[in-house]
């Protein structure tokens, strides 16, 4: 009777394994077919698919942002007059069209896409962005430019890819904000943003 007891708890034991390990080749195999190779979950698992604006393709490894409020840039000159909209966003109310920031970026790296954002609901005026270099003895490059179009409200706009070896040395960066004549909480502009890759 113990006898034929242990062979029945073998047997059920024995089953109970063998639907186990049924179990775990199926999921093996589930995790091969979506990967190619069993031990590799899926790339996707636990991770969002995201959709970036062009600037934002490039991988998180090489890929670098600086980003200033509109409200961290300063007057051209002192008959700039401009009031907070909100936000981070100003707009112009009267004197020079133009603000300026100075630009801290590491040397060696390239700077690629200029972007900037803004609520331009002014139908004559556009809210513009100039990227320039300074080499100290009274030459200036403009390497990037972006403004708005129309009346999107807000809203952003890039420069296009371009290319720039960032040089310390031999030159200082500076973001150019401009309203043009604009005068009114119609057209204020936001901020910037400059993208730059390491080598």
């Amino acid at each position: 009777m113990i006898h034929l007891g242990t062979r029945i708890l073998w047997r059920v034991s024995l089953s109970v394994l063998i639907v186990f390990l049924g179990g775990v080749s199926t999921l093996a195999a589930q995790v091969a077919s979506a990967t190619g190779e069993i031990g590799e979950l899926p790339g996707e698992v636990g991770h969002e698919t995201w959709t970036y604006a062009e600037e934002e393709e490039a991988t998180e490894a090489t890929s670098h942002f600086v980003r200033s409020a509109a409200t961290a840039f300063v007057q051209l000159d002192n008959t700039n007059t401009w009031v907070y909209g909100g936000s981070g966003c100003i707009f112009r109310t009267g004197g020079s069209i133009s603000f300026d920031i100075d630009l801290q970026i590491p040397g060696g790296v390239v700077l690629d896409y200029l972007r900037i954002f803004f609520n331009d609901t002014d139908p004559v005026n556009d809210a513009r962005a100039f990227l320039y270099a300074f080499d100290g003895a009274g030459n200036v490059t403009l390497l990037a430019t972006a403004a708005s179009s129309g009346t999107p409200g807000f809203s952003s706009e890039g420069s296009g890819f371009f290319s720039h070896i960032v040089d310390n040395v031999e030159e200082a960066l500076t973001m150019r904000i401009d309203f043009g004549s604009a005068t009114t909480s119609a057209l204020e502009i936001c901020g910037v943003r400059v993208r730059y890759t390491t080598p």
